[in-house]
């Protein structure tokens, strides 16, 4: 009877067993790998000549991808009205980078297309255009060291100002144009000197601090210089009066909160404006430098700001995680667009705007800049797929690398080993010779909160965290939105300004929670005391010149040290991380079998168990060793004993 009851049961369990199966089979391909979040690239016009789309539309992009989220301190994205005026005339000097060197560009959104007027092996950056717009200084590495560069932007030519291995940019004029300021690395540290533009006197040297002293601005009236100091713990805007030699430095930025960088002066001197981080939040501000100055007032999101030749509106560099744009605020109303976000073909490194036009015909020198193109960094091999055979990325091994499992899919390897030549060349060494991880296989377990990582679809790797333990690696923690992302920098093997950039931000450091301070470990670390001494090859930066992007901390890193993922990049295309996973593996490769329970319990007989007698504890002898007997000798004359 039993028997015959079971039997009748069998069907129906069966059938049960089927539907939960295929539901925790939907369950698990719909959840458990679910596409991680990954800064995508917004649908925004660029500097190529495309007609820019509406603010509405940017902010529609932006605020999908979750990459900036307005604090209350500041106007709402949403609520920014785009000022439908001409935009100013004159024209806009910009520094691309274009693959692995930054040139030289002119600019107008609505007269000029990128115009490229230098061209070359090397980097030309942070454009300053002369009071009376006839000359251009920069700072280039043209010469095997970063010296400055005077260009006729009548001719064409360019002549070298400065001559010292040591670094120097950041150049701005004095209102006569008889001088130029600018920074420099002495002993190790960031500080201002004036040089004479038609003279071959020594440099003067306006800052001597143990803070670093950089990006300065030189007023209008000539008698004040604006820079950025750390000299009160992190970068705020200082004033050096030329003037006064027994009280020349004065702090103008009050808030406690924000860290500075790039001032830059009205034309007519009556305004100071600079980009501030506070909690995260780029932003540009404007305060009036009169006689009755004012609190600072908020412009606009954005980074180094520079003006019009009418003083009436502030261009800006505005950055996502992986892009940079340019856009454009009205002076006089807070939050008032001039200029919709416009999509870089590059990252800008300096920008200059003067009321000048290229004469007719352009030189022969500019002529020629204009015409030539970067070439590509690499070429891509793929395997061609087997006829008949379903086509899946092809995992290929990394030549002469360290890591648990040295591939990456075969469209992505030579971006890698391409991106691991510059970075020898360009720092010295070979930091990408030894990886963390490349690629991962599914078989293989990562920490918890990683289950979702871009290393198991071939398409990202992780360098090696040991240089920071060493000195030759920190990273810089930048804010978008509600996500965190670093930025990497290693250290330049040869120190004597052939290699390398200074550093001008304040490093995070993630080993400072084990310090055994409490507040310190809930911060997830602290900033170090201030940029660190010598020069830094920007890895992020290059790494983004080959394709590969950073990606956020997750949420628990501040105490879990490998979710920060300051050292793992990516190269998605156009694919989320699902999408990227089912081109590597077929879909049933992504399920994984889940423990059923079965719907009407067996009972299954448990013996019962019989007492037994517990055994009387008996005396064990204890083994005594026994001495033995010291032996004797007998002496036998002659013989030894």
């Amino acid at each position: 009877m039993n028997d015959e009851r079971e039997r009748r049961r069998l069907p129906l369990f069966w059938i049960l067993l089927g539907v939960i199966v295929l539901l925790s089979a939907g369950y698990v391909l719909g959840s458990r790998f679910p596409a991680p979040v990954v800064a995508r690239n917004p649908t925004q016009g660029s500097l190529s000549g495309e007609n820019p789309p509406g603010l509405s539309e940017n902010i529609a992009a932006e605020t999908a991808d979750s990459q900036r989220t307005p604090t209350p301190t500041t106007p709402s994205l949403q609520d920014i009205q785009v000022d439908r005026r001409d935009f100013p005339g004159g024209l806009i000097f910009l520094s691309l980078k274009e693959g692995l060197y930054a040139n030289l560009f002119l600019y107008h959104p609505e007269s000029l297309a990128p115009t490229r007027i230098t061209y070359g092996d090397f980097d030309d950056i942070h454009p300053a255009v002369s009071p009376d717009s006839r000359s251009l200084a920069f700072a280039s590495n043209r010469g095997g060291f970063w010296d400055l560069y005077l260009m006729d932007l009548d001719s064409g030519s360019v002549d070298q100002l400065t001559h010292s291995p040591a670094y120097e940019g950041a150049p701005t004029w004095s209102p006569d144009g008889a001088f130029i300021a600018y920074e420099t690395l002495i002993e190790g540290n960031l500080e201002i000197s004036l040089v004479r533009v038609d003279s071959a006197d020594e440099p003067l040297q306006l800052t001597n601090n143990s803070a670093a002293d950089h990006s300065p601005a030189w007023s209008p009236g000539g008698r004040e210089i604006a820079f950025i100091s750390t000299r009160s713990g992190v970068p705020k805007v200082w004033l050096a009066d030329l003037q006064n030699s027994e009280d020349r430095f004065r702090l103008v930025s009050q808030d406690p909160e924000g860290l500075d960088s790039h001032p830059a002066w009205s034309p007519d001197g009556s305004s100071l404006a600079w980009a501030s981080n506070i909690n995260g939040q780029r932003g540009i501000f404007i305060a009036s430098m009169g006689p009755d100055p004012q609190t600072a007032r908020y412009a606009g999101s954005g980074d180094w700001p520079v003006w019009n030749p009418g003083g009436d509106t502030v261009l800006a560099v505005f950055e996502t995680p992986n892009q940079q744009f340019l856009t454009a605020y009205r002076a006089e109303s807070a939050g008032l667009v001039a200029l919709p976000p416009l999509l870089a073909p590059g990252p800008v490194t300096g920008l200059d705007w003067a009321d000048y036009q290229p004469p007719s015909p352009m030189p022969i020198a500019l002529l020629q800049a204009a015409t030539r193109t970067p070439p590509p960094l690499y070429q891509a091999r793929t395997e061609t797929p087997v006829a008949g055979l379903q086509k899946r990325s092809v995992l290929a091994a990394l030549e002469d690398v360290e890591a648990p499992d040295p591939r990456l899919i075969d469209d992505l390897d030579e971006a890698f080993q391409a991106l691991r030549q510059a970075t020898a060349r360009s720092s010295g060494w070979d930091f990408l010779a030894n990886l963390e991880n490349a690629y991962v296989p599914l078989t293989a377990q990562l920490p918890p909160g990683l289950a979702n990582d871009w290393l198991y679809t071939g398409r990202a790797f992780a360098a090696n965290t040991a240089p920071t333990r060493a000195g030759w690696m920190v990273i810089t923690q930048e804010l978008f939105g509600s996500e965190i992302f670093w930025r990497v920098y290693i250290r330049a093997r040869f120190q004597d300004g052939s290699q390398g950039f200074p550093i001008h931000e304040i490093p995070f450091d993630l080993e400072a929670r084990f310090g055994g301070d409490p507040l310190i470990y809930e911060a997830g670390g602290a900033l170090m005391d201030g940029p660190p001494d010598g020069y830094w090859i920007d890895f992020t930066e290059l790494a983004r010149s080959f394709g590969w992007q950073r990606l956020p901390a997750l949420l628990n890193w501040r105490t879990f040290y490998q979710g920060a993922r300051f050292n793992e990049f990516v190269q998605p295309g156009e694919l989320d991380w699902r999408e990227a996973m089912l081109s590597l593996y077929p879909p049933e490769a992504l399920i994984t079998p889940s423990p059923i329970t079965p719907v009407t319990p067996t009972l299954t007989p448990t013996r019962t168990p019989t007492p037994t007698r517990t055994p009387t504890a008996s005396i064990t002898p204890t083994f005594s060793p026994t001495p033995l007997e010291s032996p004797t000798f007998t002496v036998v004359p002659g013989v030894l004993p």
